[in-house]
C-alpha cells in the first residue's frame, strides 16, 4: 500500500523545527560555505532525537541552502528527516528603524510547499521582489531583484558610498545589503497571489521576544495588522515557560496566536546558544509534509502541543497496532493495515466491508463479548465458504488470531459496540438493561472497579456471615426448643427439690422400723449420696471428653477450610485463606505471613491436644469407675438387710431417681437460659450485619455519585440504592387478604415499587416466631401467613440480599427513559465514552444512526476528540462530520468488489487503503485500482454525504482565508 500512501499510520505526533538556518544563511555560526562545515551540518541533523521528522530550512532571501540539503538527501543523507519545507525570511520594512532595534524586528517568513520547485519559487516569487534603496550621500536610488549578486552589490555600494572613516565597521558587503533591506509586505504578499502558488504557502510572522513586547507604543495597530495577516507566529523561546509567557502576551492581545517554538538554528546542537540545532519543542500531528502543517490551522489546539514530551501517549498492550489478513485466495489475500494510536475510522459505500473489518477485529479479540452482542442482536455473524485468518497485532507485539478459538489466549480487553446496538438499548427502554449497561461501562475504570470490587467483596462476606448465623439462629432456637420440650417433660428443679425434701422426710420416718440402726442408716445414706455423685461424675467427664475431641475435629476443620488440605489421594484443596490473598500472594511479605497463619494455627490445634492430654480424664474416668465399684460392694449388706422393707427400698430409689432427675433438670435449664441468650445476641449480631451490608452499598452509591455524577456539562449520573418490591420474598408469604390498612405490614414498603430495607432490620430484632399461619412479633401482634410457611422460610427471605444500585441519567434535566430515541442513542453512546475511564480500544460501528447532524458535530464529535486522547477509537461511520469534525488520524477505505464500474487491481474481493485526512491527491481514473485513484480527502469527500461541507465547516470554524 506504499505506493498509495507513505504514511500508512495517518496522523502521528512528531517534532517540527520550521527555522533552521544552513551555512549558506547570511547570519549563521556553523562556519560558512565549506566542505567541512556541511558535512558537520548534515551530521548534526542525523544524530536529531527520532522524534523530529520535519525542517523547515531558513535562508533569508535565498533558497541555495534548501536546494543543497535536497540534492543530500537525494543522496541518501538526513533519512531521519521525512520532510524538508523551504522557508523564505524576510525583515519588515515598517518594523525596521531605530524604534526597534536590530533585535526588536519583526520578521516575515513563508512557508513553501515541498511540491513546488526551488526554480518556480525563484522565478515566480523572489526574482519578482524588486525593492529599492536610496543612498543617504549621493540620494541615488538603487532598485534591484534580490539575488545574491544584487544584495551583495547593494552593500557593496553602501560600503564605498559612506565616509572612509566609518567604512570599517560595516561588516561583509552580502550582510551590509541584507540588512539594509527592508522589504515592504504588500508586495510579498501580491507575489504570492499567482496561481501556482494557490494552497502552497503558509505566512509565519518571527520575533524572539513576544513575551516582552511592547505593545502600548503608536506602532501597535500596525503590529496587530501584520500578525493578524499570518498564519502562524514563530518564536524562539528559552524554554516552555517562555513560551507560555509569549502564548499569552498574544492572547491578551487579541493578535493570532497559534505560536510555534522553533529554534531559529544558526549554530550546531553542541553550542550553548539557544538558537542551536534541536532546541525546539514543538510537536505536530500531522503527515509530515507541507499538506499536514496546514491542518494546525483548522485543528490548532488538537495538532499543536508545545511541550518536551510526546503528547497523548497511550500503553502500548492497549492499542492496536497492525491488522494482518492472511488469505492465500482472493477474499482479503495478504493485506496489512496499520493503525493510529487514537481516532481510526472506517469508510466505504454499502456492503463494502466496514462493519466486517471492525467485526473481525473484535471477534479475534474478544469472542465472547461478540457472542453476546450478536446474540441481543439477533446477528449470526459472517459465513464465508473460504479459508482464512485474520491477525490483530498491538503495539507490544501479542496478537489476537480471528482462528485461534481457545477462550484462555484472548487476554485483551475491548468495549464493542456493534451496528444498531445503540438502536437496541433505545429500543428495549429497559431500566434493568441501562443498570447493567452502567455497571459494566463503570467497572472499566480501574480505580473505580478496585473500590467497587473492595465494597462488593465486604457485603460478599456480609452475605456469608449472615448465611452461617442464620444456620446457627436456627440451629439454637430448635435445640433450644428441644430442650425446653425435654424440660417441660422432666420437670421444673424447684418442683423435683420439693419432691426430694418429700422423699427426704418419709425416709427418715421409715428407718425407725427398717432393720438397720441408726448408725447403719446414716451409712447407707452417706454411701448412696457417694454413689451418686461418683455416677455425676463420670458422666461430667464423659461429657468434658466428647466436647473437647467435638473442639479438635472443629479446630481441625476450619483448618482444612481456611489453609486447604490434602487427601489420600494426594489431591490438593484450596483454603479460602490462599483465595482471599490469590492476588497478592506474589508479595514474599505476604507468602510469609501466610506461612504464619497456617504455623500458629496449627500451633494453637497442637497445644490443645497437649493440654487436653494433661487432663488425663480417660484415667480419671477409670478412677471414678473403681471408686464406685467399691461404693457398690459397701452398699450390697445394707441392701440385704433393706431387703425386707420393700418401702423404704423404694422410697431410698426414688429418691435417687430424683436427685437424678434434678441434676439433668439444672442442667436443661442452665442450657436453655445459655441458648436464649445465644438466641438473642446471634438476632443482634445478624441486625448489625444487615445494617453493615446496607452501608457498604451504600459506600458503592456514594463513589459514583461523587466522582461520576458530572458526565459532561449537560449529562448527569446518579446512583441510588433500591429494594424493589418483586425482589421481596417475604411479601410473597404474607396472606394479604387479612392485613389490615393500618397492619405493620405496610411498613415495610417505602413506595409502591420499593422495599424499605431499614425496616426489615427494625422488624428482624424481634424474636419472631411462626405458630397457625401466623408471623408473631410481640406478645400480641402478629401478621397472617399463606399456609404452610415456616419460620426458616421467613428468616431467610427477610435477610435475603436482593438489593440493587440504581442508576439515573439526565440530559439537560431530561430523565434518559423519557427522551426521543435520537437524544436517547446519543445519550447512550456518550456513555460509553465518558463514563469509562478504561485505557483499552473502544470498537463501535456506526454510532451516528438515527442521530442528527446537528447532535452529531455539537455534542457527539467534541466528546469523541476528548476521548481519543485517552484510549484508541476505532469507529465505522458513513457521517463526514463523524469523520472531519472529530479531526480522524486515521480514514481506512473500504471496497468490495464490483461495486464500482472499474475492477481492482488486484482482484481481492475485500481491499482497503488507508490515510490521514490530509492525504490528497485529485482524482485520476486512468489508475485500474479504484481506491488508489484518488486520495484519502477525496475518498471522504466522494463516499460521505456532506463530505465537501464537512471540510469547510472546519474550516469556516477557525475563520480560514
Amino acid at each position: 500500500m506504499s505506493d498509495y500512501n507513505s504514511f500508512l499510520r495517518g496522523s502521528e505526533w512528531s517534532k517540527w523545527d520550521l527555522h533552521v538556518h544552513t551555512p549558506l544563511s547570511i547570519f549563521q555560526r556553523y562556519g560558512g560555505d565549506t566542505k567541512e562545515a556541511w558535512e558537520a551540518y548534515i551530521k548534526d541533523i542525523e544524530s536529531l532525537p527520532p522524534e523530529f521528522s520535519v525542517l523547515g530550512i531558513n535562508d533569508y532571501f535565498f533558497l541555495d541552502g534548501y536546494e543543497r540539503l535536497l540534492k543530500e538527501k537525494s543522496n541518501g543523507r538526513m533519512a531521519n528527516i521525512k520532510c524538508l519545507l523551504p522557508v523564505v525570511e524576510f525583515r519588515i520594512e515598517k518594523f525596521a528603524g531605530i524604534d526597534f532595534g536590530s533585535l526588536k524586528r519583526i520578521n516575515l517568513h513563508v512557508i513553501f510547499s515541498e511540491e513546488l520547485s526551488v526554480e518556480t519559487i525563484k522565478s515566480q516569487f523572489l526574482n519578482t521582489l524588486e525593492q529599492s534603496y536610496v543612498l543617504e550621500t549621493t540620494g541615488e536610488a538603487w532598485t534591484r531583484a534580490i539575488t545574491y549578486a544584487s544584495v551583495n552589490e547593494l552593500g557593496k555600494t553602501i560600503i564605498e558610498n559612506a565616509p572612509a572613516d566609518k567604512r570599517s565597521t560595516f561588516s561583509s558587503p552580502l550582510n551590509t545589503g541584507f540588512s539594509n533591506l527592508n522589504i515592504k509586505e504588500d508586495q510579498i504578499f501580491t507575489s504570492l497571489k499567482k496561481d501556482c502558488f494557490k494552497g502552497k504557502y503558509l505566512i509565519a510572522v518571527g520575533k524572539t521576544e513576544w513575551g516582552d513586547l511592547k505593545w502600548t507604543e503608536a506602532s501597535v495597530a500596525t503590529k496587530k495588522t501584520i500578525i493578524n495577516q499570518a498564519d502562524v507566529v514563530f518564536t524562539a523561546s528559552n524554554g516552555i515557560e517562555d513560551f507560555e509567557k509569549a502564548k499569552i502576551q498574544l492572547k491578551n492581545n487579541a493578535v493570532k496566536d497559534l505560536l510555534l517554538d522553533c529554534s531559529d538554528a544558526h549554530y550546531f546542537s553542541s553550542a550553548p546558544e539557544k538558537d542551536r540545532i534541536g532546541n525546539c519543542n514543538t510537536w505536530i500531528k500531522a503527515n509530515p509534509n507541507f499538506e499536514g502543517l496546514k491542518q494546525i490551522l483548522y485543528e490548532p489546539d488538537d495538532r499543536v502541543k508545545v511541550q518536551a514530551l510526546k503528547p497523548d501517549v497511550k500503553k502500548d498492550r492497549y492499542v492496536i497496532s497492525k491488522l494482518s489478513f492472511q488469505d492465500s485466495g482472493k477474499l482479503f489475500g495478504n493485506q496489512v493495515i496499520l493503525l493510529n494510536d487514537n481516532l481510526n475510522a472506517i469508510i466505504g459505500g454499502k456492503s463494502s466491508g466496514k462493519s466486517l473489518l471492525l467485526y473481525l477485529m473484535a471477534r479475534s479479540i474478544d469472542p465472547s463479548q461478540v457472542e453476546r452482542a450478536s446474540a441481543r442482536l439477533g446477528f449470526d455473524g459472517y459465513t464465508f465458504k473460504e479459508n482464512f485468518d485474520f491477525i490483530a497485532e498491538w503495539k507490544n507485539g501479542e496478537t489476537d488470531r480471528y482462528a485461534d478459538n481457545i477462550r484462555e489466549n484472548k487476554i485483551h480487553k475491548i468495549t464493542y459496540i456493534p451496528q444498531l446496538y445503540i438502536n437496541y438499548l433505545v429500543e428495549k427502554n429497559n431500566k434493568e438493561e441501562l443498570n447493567s449497561l452502567i455497571k459494566g461501562i463503570l467497572l472499566q475504570d480501574s480505580a473505580f472497579k478496585i473500590r467497587y470490587d473492595e465494597a462488593m467483596g465486604k457485603i460478599k462476606l456480609v452475605n456469608s456471615e449472615i448465611e452461617t448465623l442464620i444456620n446457627t439462629y436456627l440451629q439454637t432456637r430448635d435445640k433450644a426448643l428441644a430442650i425446653q420440650k425435654e424440660s417441660t417433660e422432666l420437670g421444673k428443679s424447684q418442683s423435683i427439690q420439693k419432691s426430694i425434701d418429700d422423699i427426704d422426710r418419709q425416709i427418715t420416718d421409715g428407718q425407725k422400723s427398717s432393720n438397720l440402726s441408726p448408725e447403719e442408716f446414716d451409712d447407707y445414706k452417706k454411701l448412696s449420696n457417694q454413689q451418686q455423685a461418683t455416677e455425676k461424675a463420670i458422666a461430667f467427664e464423659s461429657t468434658k471428653k466428647e466436647t473437647l475431641d467435638s473442639l479438635l475435629s472443629e479446630l481441625a476443620a476450619n483448618n482444612s477450610e481456611l489453609l486447604g488440605s490434602q487427601d489420600s489421594d494426594g489431591f490438593n484443596t484450596r483454603g479460602r485463606i490462599e483465595v482471599l490473598l490469590d492476588e497478592i500472594i506474589d508479595d514474599p511479605s505476604i507468602a510469609e505471613l501466610r506461612k504464619d497463619i497456617q504455623t500458629q494455627y496449627q500451633s494453637i490445634i497442637d497445644n490443645l491436644k497437649a493440654k487436653v492430654s494433661q487432663l488425663n480424664i480417660d484415667e480419671n474416668i477409670n478412677k471414678l469407675r473403681q471408686v464406685l465399684v467399691g461404693i457398690n460392694t459397701s452398699l450390697k449388706k445394707y441392701l440385704v438387710k433393706l431387703a425386707g422393707q420393700k418401702e423404704l427400698v423404694r422410697l431410698t430409689e426414688s429418691l435417687n431417681k430424683e436427685k437424678t432427675r434434678l441434676q439433668q433438670a439444672l442442667s436443661l435449664e442452665k442450657q436453655f437460659s445459655s441458648l436464649l441468650a445465644d438466641y438473642k445476641s446471634t438476632r443482634e449480631r445478624i441486625v448489625k450485619l444487615l445494617k453493615q451490608r446496607v452501608e457498604f452499598y451504600e459506600l458503592i452509591v456514594n463513589i459514583v455519585n461523587g466522582t461520576k455524577k458530572h458526565i459532561d456539562a449537560e449529562i448527569t449520573l446518579e446512583a441510588s440504592l433500591i429494594y424493589k418490591v418483586e425482589n421481596f420474598g417475604f411479601s410473597e408469604m404474607i396472606n394479604k387478604a387479612a392485613i389490615s390498612q393500618d397492619s405493620d405490614y405496610h411498613k415495610f414498603f417505602s413506595s409502591k415499587t420499593s422495599v424499605d430495607y431499614n425496616y426489615i432490620n427494625d422488624f428482624f430484632i424481634h424474636p419472631l416466631r411462626v405458630n397457625d399461619d401466623k408471623l408473631l412479633y410481640e406478645s400480641d401482634k402478629f401478621l397472617p401467613l399463606k399456609q404452610k410457611m415456616s419460620i426458616d422460610g421467613v428468616l431467610r427471605a427477610l435477610i435475603k440480599d436482593t438489593m440493587e444500585i440504581d442508576y439515573t441519567v439526565s440530559y439537560k434535566g431530561d430523565n434518559l427513559l423519557e427522551m426521543s430515541p435520537g437524544k436517547k442513542g446519543t445519550v447512550l453512546l456518550i456513555l460509553f465514552l465518558e463514563i469509562s475511564s478504561a485505557e483499552y480500544p473502544i470498537l463501535i460501528d456506526q454510532p451516528e444512526d438515527n442521530l442528527d447532524n446537528r447532535t452529531i458535530y455539537e455534542l457527539l464529535c467534541r466528546i469523541i476528540k476528548e476521548k481519543k486522547k485517552e484510549r484508541q477509537i476505532i469507529i465505522v461511520s458513513h457521517n463526514a462530520n463523524l469523520v472531519v469534525a472529530t479531526d480522524t488520524e486515521n480514514v481506512i477505505v473500504a471496497n468490495q468488489l464490483g461495486q464500482s464500474t472499474n475492477e481492482t487491481l488486484s482482484g481481492l474481493r475485500f481491499e482497503y487503503v488507508n490515510g490521514s485526512l490530509e492525504h490528497t491527491s485529485k482524482i485520476d481514473t486512468t489508475i485500474q485500482n479504484v481506491l488508489h485513484q484518488q486520495g484519502i480527502k477525496e475518498h471522504v469527500c466522494d463516499i460521505l454525504e456532506g463530505g465537501n461541507k464537512a471540510f469547510k465547516q472546519r474550516e469556516k470554524k477557525y475563520a480560514i482565508q
